[in-house]
This record gives structure tokens, sequence and C-alpha cells, in this order.
């Protein structure tokens, strides 16, 4: 082995090597176990305080129903926008339908009215 490896191995077991514990040792964790436990925080759900839910907190509550209505007013809009669209479309349709049988009848009457016309001259 090399020299250096041998020293690093020696100082190494020397620093983990089993030491028995002090005779006082229980008694200071016990100290500081009890002196942790006076300056613990305490808990909500033992004195009846607890945090309210996100639901039942009024912000919370409003910036739900905001982001909801950011979410579906567009929708509805354009939602809307189409179905005006598709029936002013329809009455174009209609109208223009309309019209092509008007000039039909018109024509059909004109034609009737030009022969009777004929036969009385």
């Amino acid at each position: 082995m090399i020299p250096e490896n041998e020293n690093f191995e020696k100082t190494l077991r020397e620093a983990l090597r089993r030491e028995p514990a002090s005779h006082d040792f229980a008694g200071k964790v016990l100290a500081r176990t009890v002196g942790a436990a006076v300056k613990a925080p305490v808990d909500p759900k033992v004195i009846g305080m607890e945090p309210k839910r996100w639901f039942r907190r009024p912000f919370t509550l409003a910036l739900a129903a905001a982001v909801t209505a950011i979410a579906i007013v567009p929708a509805v809009v354009v939602d809307y926008k189409h179905r005006e669209e598709t029936k002013a479309l329809q009455a174009r349709r209609d109208l223009l339908t309309a019209l092509a049988i008007t000039r039909n009848q018109l024509q059909r009457v004109r034609a009737k009215v030009q022969r009777n016309v004929r036969f009385v001259q």
C-alpha cells in the first residue's frame, strides 16, 4: 500500500471508532428535549384555530371566479357571434330564394299579359 493511504485509513479509523457515552449524556438529551418542547410552535388544530380551506377564503374564491369568467366569456361571445352569422346567412339564402320565386312568377305573369294583349289588338 501507499504510505499516504495507510495514514488516511488510520485517521479515518480513529475518527470512526466507538467511544463510550458520558455518564450525563441522557440528562443532557432530556434537558434539550424539554427546552425544545417549550419553544416548539403550537399546532393550530390543537387550540381550535384550524386554517381555512382554500375554498373558504374570499380572495381565493373571487380569484377562482374571475379566472373561470375569463375562460368562459370569450368562448360564449365567439359562439354567439357564430350563431348570429349563421342566422344572417340563412336569412340571406331565404331572401334570395324568395326573390328568385318572385322573379319567376312575375315573368310568367308578364308573359301571360303580353299574350292576352296580342289577342286583344
